[in-house]
């Protein structure tokens, strides 16, 4: 687990899919982000950290919170959690 400053939560990024990403290096990463972080201010936090790869791709990620998926809608209002494990499904698309 990352060490964090006392304003900050541990939060654990898990990536799931049917395809590596490339620009993701590990399965599971901590970060720290500021105490009241939501779902959206985390996928801003990965996505400064990952790049424009990371952008292109924020359509087709299902951030899961404890088995329940967190729709575009709730992201700026579901708060984070300290030791909190979100888990990124990244849906497919055919037909």
């Amino acid at each position: 687990m990352a060490e964090c400053k006392d304003n900050e939560i541990a939060v654990t990024v898990n990536y799931r899919g049917l395809w590596d990403i490339p620009f993701i290096t590990k399965k599971n990463e901590t970060l720290c982000l500021p105490a009241g972080s939501t779902v959206e201010s985390l996928m801003n936090s990965l996505a400064a950290k990952h790049g424009e790869e990371f952008k292109k791709i924020i359509p087709f990620c299902n951030p899961v919170i404890q088995g329940r998926m967190i729709t575009p809608y709730e992201r700026a209002s579901t708060t984070l959690k300290d030791g909190e494990w979100i888990t990124f499904v990244f849906g497919i698309d055919g037909g």
